[in-house]
């Protein structure tokens, strides 16, 4: 993303709001971690909704034989990676984006972790590691909060 704020920086810019939160802003690890997050997981979002694969395919272990799983599997993706980009872009150590970031993180961690135990149908290695990773960046963006 840094490319985008040396184009939004650019003295040519006619749009000053913009301008202003891009050149103004104090972009963070956890700034950077939720905006990449959220666009690689919006991007494997739009795959599984008009393709029905990507990366987030490999968590079953036994794909569904009904493409309405995945398209809606996609459509959740999708919600918690948006929010992850927003929380990223409009960063400021407010408590209430890393209330947002924070519960995406948990929210996709239970989910996960709830399928895997109630229908077997998800890879356990891949929800593990899903699961040991949303828990390091909960972790991460509670020190980076609170200065640690």
């Amino acid at each position: 993303m840094p490319w985008l704020i040396l184009i939004c920086c650019n003295n040519q810019m006619r749009h000053k709001k913009v301008k202003n939160i891009f050149c103004n802003m104090d972009i963070s690890l956890v700034a950077y971690l939720l905006m990449f997050n959220g666009m690689y997981d919006v991007f494997c979002s739009v795959l599984l909704i008009f393709q029905g694969n990507g990366p987030h395919k490999a968590l079953f272990a036994y794909p569904p034989d009904d493409p309405a799983v995945i398209r809606f599997m996609g459509y959740w993706i999708f919600t918690y990676g948006w929010i992850r980009l927003l929380c990223g872009l409009l960063w400021s150590n407010d408590p209430i984006l890393k209330y947002f970031a924070v519960s995406s993180f948990l929210i996709e961690c239970m989910g996960f972790e709830y399928e895997l135990y109630k229908s077997q149908a998800m890879s356990r290695k891949a929800v593990a590691f899903v699961s040991a990773l949303c828990i390091v960046i909960i972790l991460f963006i509670q020190a980076k909060y609170y200065n640690f």
